[in-house]
């Protein structure tokens, strides 16, 4: 009966948000500006960008932005593409950053951070106003030309850090027994589960990927404050900005003032009279007025494509509503495989893992395509574990300095709840069987040691083929790829240098090295973007009805809080790591 109404319910939503997005599609077309219902880009136009809202690699688009009703749900690659647009467009007077909480991944940041360095080459400004800004908030705020901190403004420099929760206790409590099976020293997924700290080796490739990335981050805030990077170093390590005025003395901001003192600026820059309104417009508005798609396409031949394919997400085996889903994806690589108008195949990764055997059914798919067409590999915030597995078959692989990858290595998990049931809820089990292992894995008991060899055996095996195949990828001796993998993570700089990857670079370089390979001119082909995206119509409606990932999150942090959800959402993501696992043995996140 729950699911008929919660079925009812779903339907009822549905033909609601379509009546009410076809009026407003009409409304909008009816009052909309001369480009094709688009309201018309208004002169000395302000982009205002305050990066709150998470970014996806890839977006979803919005029927009404196209007729400037509502933004666009931007992905990196247009936040990308729209910032080279506006570096050309006249009627784009400049930037105005408004960063506190960034929605990004590192890597994603560095790429975003990299396009404003390039946008101020056009001439134009680009400004910063901070209140309040984190780490990676001034991350991004240090490519503008001038900083603008309010007179009792925070800044937090003081280096990258982060605490995980270990679930030990509250097991033993249970008494609900994590049965655990691994390869690699390093391969520390599972450690959340059986230990209450970190152990030593995970505790070493943490420290050693957070100073990594964190070098990336000073080398890039240093050269454009134009600091040393040494100085910028020890205002970190030190913490020494605890004040405005103390930022603005040792050159991480310009000026101390507040927003409406830049407004100032601004109409003084753009000959705007005070009782005059500023035209600032968001990047996701921006995007919805602007024809990327048709921009991207317009002078290549359509029968040289080259087909970036979006692998995101988790992976598991069959198909998937959120993430890589083995039965989604391969059929996508083989159809473009399969295309005698795609010359070369960019296979664009940010995935953590997951699912072994569904890596394996990936990575098999791009080795096919790689015989008949060059397949290169764009690494986006992380493609570690069976995130790098489907990428190892690749000709080339490109990733950031500041992209997580490696961690090759395989684990599986198995949990005992025989005792919880029996001895807290007084529920007792029995069973029959036809032979010695007819019953395994079962979640009532404990594995017999029998049931453990033949796990570990079936592990081991694992590791054995994924580093054997990555060996093959890479072309290395199998024993030179072990002595890196053992499920180690490895920022894009180091992987460079012990030889996971080949180049440092954008999805762009990937294309650009593609399009080289295929033979192609620079302006001689049509990029084709796959898989088709979801209607954006079922995404709204699994987040009014609390179906997708996010809306159960989100509802998580309301209902317990930021930390006791995070240790609540960590217990529920283990429901989903029982079996063989090739996954990042940790999440990131920055601010």
């Amino acid at each position: 009966m729950k699911q008929f109404f919660k079925t009812v319910l779903a339907v009822m939503t549905a033909m609601t948000l379509f009546w009410t997005f076809a009026i407003l599609i009409v409304v909008a077309a009816a009052v909309g500006g001369s480009e094709g219902g688009k309201k018309p880009l208004e002169e000395k136009t302000i982009l205002k960008l305050d990066f709150s809202e998470a970014i996806a690699d890839r977006g979803k688009e919005n029927p009404l932005a196209k007729f400037g009703a509502g933004d666009e749900r931007a992905g990196l690659d247009e936040v990308l593409r729209a910032l080279r647009h506006a570096a050309k467009d006249d009627k784009v007077a400049g930037i105005v950053m408004t960063p506190r909480l960034v929605q990004m991944g590192m890597a994603s940041s560095q790429a975003v951070r990299q396009e404003l360095v390039n946008f101020r080459k056009s001439g134009k400004f680009v400004k910063a106003f901070g209140d309040v800004m984190t780490e990676g908030a001034y991350y991004l705020a240090s490519a503008a030309d001038e900083i603008y901190l309010a007179p009792e403004g925070i800044v937090e420099i003081n280096g990258l850090g982060g605490s995980q929760a270990f679930l030990k206790g509250m097991f033993a409590k249970l008494e609900i027994e994590p049965q655990i099976f691994r390869v690699g020293t390093y391969k520390a997924a599972v450690e959340p589960f059986i230990l209450d700290k970190m152990s030593d080796a995970n505790r070493e490739q943490t420290m050693a990927l957070l100073n990594s990335v964190y070098g990336v981050m000073i080398k890039d805030m240093a050269t454009s404050r134009k600091l040393a990077e040494a100085d910028m170093r020890r205002i970190s390590d030190s913490m020494l900005v605890r004040d405005a005025q103390t930022a603005k003395r040792l050159g991480v901001v310009d000026k101390v003032g507040y927003y409406d003192e830049l407004e100032s600026w601004l109409r003084k820059k753009l000959d705007v009279k005070e009782e005059d309104k500023l035209h600032y417009m968001s990047l996701g508005s921006y995007i919805g007025r602007i024809d990327l798609k048709k921009e991207e396409n317009k002078d290549g031949d359509d029968d040289k494509r080259i087909a970036v394919i979006y692998a995101e997400g988790g992976i598991t085996s069959g198909k998937s509503d959120e993430g890589i889903g083995s039965d989604d994806l391969v059929p996508v690589i083989r159809k473009a495989r399969l295309d005698k108008k795609v010359k070369a195949i960019v296979l664009r990764v940010n995935s953590p893992g997951g699912d072994a055997l569904a890596s394996d059914l990936i990575w098999r798919e791009v080795v096919l395509a790689n015989k008949v067409k060059p397949v290169v590999v764009s690494m986006g915030d992380v493609a570690a574990s069976g995130g790098y597995y489907i990428a190892m078959g690749a000709r080339k692989i490109f990733a950031q300095p500041n992209t997580i990858t490696g961690s090759i290595g395989v684990f599986g998990m198995f949990f005992n709840v025989g005792p919880f049931f029996t001895n807290k809820m007084g529920i007792t089990f029995d069973r029959v069987t036809t032979g010695t292992f007819s019953d395994y894995p079962e979640a009532s008991r404990k594995l017999t040691p029998a049931e453990g060899a033949l796990t570990q055996r079936f592990i081991d095996q694992i590791y054995g083929t994924f580093t054997t195949k990555a060996a093959e990828g890479r072309k290395m001796p199998v024993e030179q790829l072990r002595a890196v993998a053992e499920g180690r993570v490895w920022s894009g700089t180091d992987a460079k240098r012990i030889g996971l990857i080949d180049e440092l670079g954008t999805l762009d370089d990937a294309v650009a090295e593609a399009a080289k390979m295929a033979k192609l001119g620079k302006d001689d082909y049509k990029l084709r973007r796959m898989p088709e995206q979801k209607d954006m119509f079922e995404d709204l409606i699994k987040d009014l009805t609390g179906e997708s990932d996010d809306a159960k999150a989100q509802a998580l942090v309301k209902l317990l809080g930021p930390e006791q959800a995070k240790a609540v959402q960590l217990y529920l993501n283990a429901q989903k790591l029982q079996g063989i696992q090739a996954r990042l043995p940790f999440e990131v996140e920055w601010r």
